[in-house]
């Protein structure tokens, strides 16, 4: 393949006279026409090496330090078997009508050529994940950055190990394949990579026409139709005396209009989809590729698919975007299409449409009348000289711990689709735990920003998403459960200058004990709904005024209660609304129909102030409304139900204040969060939980440090031996009598402190002998009282265990305080003197 690509190199796809063609950059240049420059080369490109170097210099390959052995050199076999190789080439070459070369052998890292179908490691990685071919397709395709083929229509000039890629994270499309290979044959899927040709948006991978495969679907749910019986007694509609030729004209104003709009719609599409059209491709079908094939059998496979290694996306073997098939291997065989067909049809038995390299049955060659079919069956393959010499020389692949929770290259990638850009990272990447986000755009440019979706893991506030719409403003946070506050969703305008703009806060009602389940707030009311409520309470609306200068103190004018019917049978009306007009200082009921009623009862009371008093009267023309039985209460009842109503309309207006609290305090909190998010690290983290283990570690040194002093800097220990020293100055032998006194005095402290909690033990455990005795002479050990004592003996049993530490520590300190101490007396410069008369 050296040979072959060299030439090809050398002679250059450039022409004098040629037509212009598209680089993977997308920058132009001129290109001899695909069906005469590459005849000559192709056939060149046929040739492999026959002699292969003995030294190599490994530091100069991909500056790494170490190869294995296999990766600089060959063994015997693996030069027949690259000799082999050649023969098979041009055995497939001349067979091809079009006669162009395939990939059989390349030069690796180390500028050693190999067989591509010893460059397959079959490895099973450890991570759950890439036990299906999704996860395997999905971490590799996220992992490695794609490079396009430098030159489209040629091979590439090198082919990687897999375990370089994996090291490297940028792989063109057969390394990704082979990769890829690697991983799903190690999970047992019965993987191939494929060589032939693909479309230009494939093999640069363009998915700016592709639509985001990120983008969260809305949940559509259905509405329940609910089938009513049909009244046969229905009256008469009022006969129609408008005009029947207005109402055609009206009608066909109306469809000329709406046929005028939708010829509108159609021709803008169509002017966009002219604008958008892929451009002509002047090498289609020349355009070299490489990508994953998985047959059916294993695995549960009903029919075959490819994978796209750059995407990580399944595709239907008959795909228009895959153009041809040249040829496909695995790490034990390698077959050659004959049946130059799209789509392809891989029944690998079958010798009409495929050429396999290695024969792995010999016997089939034979015919029933051949002489040698008697023959041994190990005579037979030495006499077929049958290959097995197809082994890895890749080392095996290791994906570590870091490079999993990483996923992206440098934790970070991002994709262009159809008028949207998704930016991905790796847990713990960003401060704010942000590892998707993707922006929607208008236009095919990307340039004008329409709406934004955010996703987020490992935060303390169980924020997992955020939805932006760019053009009104309007943010949607979602909540998992955990909150303190029981929060499900938080809607608002990010719009700082319009103050009027409400909000909405959903929280998950089952955790509320009130059943709250949503509040809407904006500057002049404010609704709380309920849910599975005991009152049967569903809304709470109230009315107020914003103060100017303080946003947070607000005035209550009126608040509004609605309730649910107990049942449908129900002979007395319940309450259906209670309202409380603070501004009018009324009082007004609304009942629920009962049975046989047409109009529903109702009261309102008009509150009257004592004069010269705070106070509240009740007057019997306070009360007006409507009654359905207007015998069913009195005067006292009313007065009752007055004073009732007054008691609810505090205890309301004190719950709507707290409510009002509550959301500003909650607004406080959301903005401290989203100004400095907090992640969590799970416990079964082992990258990070090692930093928290040695932060851990560090905070029980200290800890045990202070245990061990504990004697306070502060404290004056000398103070109450210096009041009869106030006015004069202390000898030598009244400062050292001081320090042995204060000495003395801290270790009879000492011995009576472990005194105390000797008795205090023995005391405990004498209890605990009696307990323990009376548990054993009771007869029913199951009944109410044993089980008591079982308790009480379970908690002497911890009381003696904790004061045994306690002493246990007491003795240990008490000489580490006295030393303590002795070299604090003998710093203070109270006692100078003992240091001068020592002197």
């Amino acid at each position: 393949m050296k040979g072959a690509e060299e030439n090809l190199e050398s002679s250059s796809i450039e022409g004098k006279s040629g037509i212009p063609s598209q680089k993977a950059d997308g920058s132009q240049r001129k290109v001899r026409k695909p069906e005469k420059m590459t005849r000559r080369q192709e056939k060149k490109q046929s040739f492999m090496q026959s002699s292969w170097p003995t030294v190599i210099d490994l530091q100069q390959y991909e500056r790494r330090k170490y190869y294995p052995e296999t990766y600089y050199s060959n063994k015997k076999k693996e030069n027949v078997l690259i000799w082999l190789a050649n023969k098979f080439s041009k055995i497939c070459l001349a067979a091809d009508s079009q006669q162009r070369p395939i990939l059989l052998t390349a030069e690796n890292e180390c500028k050693i050529q190999k067989m591509v179908c010893t460059t397959i490691r079959p490895t099973k990685i450890r991570y759950p994940e890439f036990y299906r071919w999704q996860g395997c397709a999905q971490f590799i395709a996220d992992n490695i950055d794609y490079e396009p083929l430098e030159k489209p229509v040629m091979f590439p000039e090198y082919i990687r190990s897999p375990d370089t890629v994996l090291s490297r994270q940028k792989a063109n499309c057969f390394e990704l394949a082979i990769l890829l290979v690697s991983c799903l044959i190690g999970s047992g899927y019965d993987a191939y990579v494929v060589s032939g040709y693909a479309t230009r948006e494939v093999c640069i991978n363009d998915q700016t026409r592709t639509k985001c495969p990120y983008i969260p679907q809305k949940e559509t749910r259905k509405e329940e139709t609910v089938q009513r019986k049909e009244n046969k007694y229905i009256p008469k509609p009022p006969p129609d005396f408008s005009s029947k030729f207005q109402k055609m004209m009206k009608e066909r104003e109306l469809k000329r209009i709406a046929d005028l709009e939708k010829e509108n719609r159609e021709r803008e599409k169509r002017r966009i989809a002219e604008l958008e059209k892929i451009p002509p491709d002047d090498i289609h079908g020349y355009r070299r590729h490489g990508w994953a094939l998985v047959l059916s059998g294993a695995r549960g496979i009903q029919e075959p698919f490819y994978i796209e290694p750059s995407t990580g996306v399944r595709f239907s073997t008959n795909d228009p975007q895959y153009l041809r098939v040249d040829s496909i291997w695995n790490s034990c065989n390698y077959w050659f299409h004959l049946a130059k067909i799209n789509p392809c049809h891989f029944d690998l038995d079958d010798t009409n449409k495929w050429k396999r390299f290695i024969n792995e049955n010999p016997w089939q060659e034979y015919g029933e009348d051949d002489e040698s079919h008697n023959l041994d069956y190990n005579d037979t393959i030495l006499a077929r000289k049958h290959m097995d010499v197809l082994s890895s020389w890749v080392k095996p692949l290791e994906i570590s711990c870091k490079r999993y929770q990483e996923r992206y290259p440098n934790g970070a990638k991002k994709i262009y689709f159809y008028k949207a850009k998704c930016q991905l990272y790796a847990p713990y990447v960003l401060d704010s735990g942000l590892i998707q986000s993707i922006d929607i755009y208008e236009d095919f440019e990307c340039n004008t920003k329409k709406y934004k979706y955010e996703l987020f893991e490992n935060r303390y506030d169980c924020l997992y998403k955020i939805e932006t719409d760019i053009q009104t403003g309007d943010v949607v946070e979602y909540f998992m459960k955990g909150r303190s506050d029981s929060l499900e969703q938080y809607r608002y305008r990010n719009n700082n200058s319009n103050s009027s703009s409400e909000l909405m806060l959903q929280f998950y009602h089952t955790a509320c004990y009130d059943g709250l389940y949503r509040i809407t707030l904006n500057i002049t009311s404010m609704t709380m709904e309920y849910l599975n409520r005991e009152d049967l309470l569903r809304y709470k609306y109230c009315e107020f005024k914003t103060n100017e200068e303080n946003k947070q103190k607000r005035a209550i004018l009126s608040i509004k209660e609605m309730f649910d019917k107990k049942s449908k049978n129900e002979l007395d009306g319940s309450i259906a609304m209670r309202g409380f007009d603070l501004k009018n200082d009324r009082i007004q009921i609304r009942y629920h129909h009962s049975a046989g009623q047409l109009v529903s009862s109702a009261k309102t009371f008009q509150k009257m102030l004592v004069p010269d008093s705070n106070e509240i009267t009740f007057q019997p023309d306070m009360c007006i409304g409507y009654e359905f039985d207007p015998a069913s209460k009195t005067h006292e009842d009313l007065h009752a139900l007055f004073l009732k109503l007054l008691n609810i309309e505090r205890q309301t207006i004190a719950n709507v204040k707290n409510s009002f609290e509550e959301v500003d305090k909650f607004l406080a909190a959301r903005e401290k969060e989203r100004i400095a998010p907090k992640l969590k690290v799970s416990i079964f983290d082992p990258l990070r939980n090692e930093r928290i283990n040695q932060e851990m570690k560090k905070k029980e040194e200290v800890d045990s440090l202070r245990a061990r002093n504990e004697i306070e800097g502060d404290l004056d220990y000398l103070l109450p031996y210096f009041i009869k020293f106030e006015n004069r100055r202390m000898s030598y032998d009244e400062a050292q009598q001081l320090y042995k006194k204060c000495l003395g005095d801290f270790e009879s402290t000492q011995l009576k402190r472990a005194a105390i909690l000797r008795n205090k033990l023995s005391n405990m455990k004498e209890k605990l002998m009696k307990k323990e005795n009376e548990y054993e002479t009771s007869e029913d050990k199951d009944c109410a009282q044993s089980k008591v004592l079982g308790s009480e003996i379970e908690q002497i049993k911890q009381n003696i265990h904790v004061l045994d530490a306690r002493l246990s520590r007491h003795k240990k300190l008490t000489t580490t305080r006295h030393k303590f101490l002795a070299e604090k007396l003998l710093k203070d410069p109270r006692l100078k003197v003992l240091d001068i008369g020592g002197r």
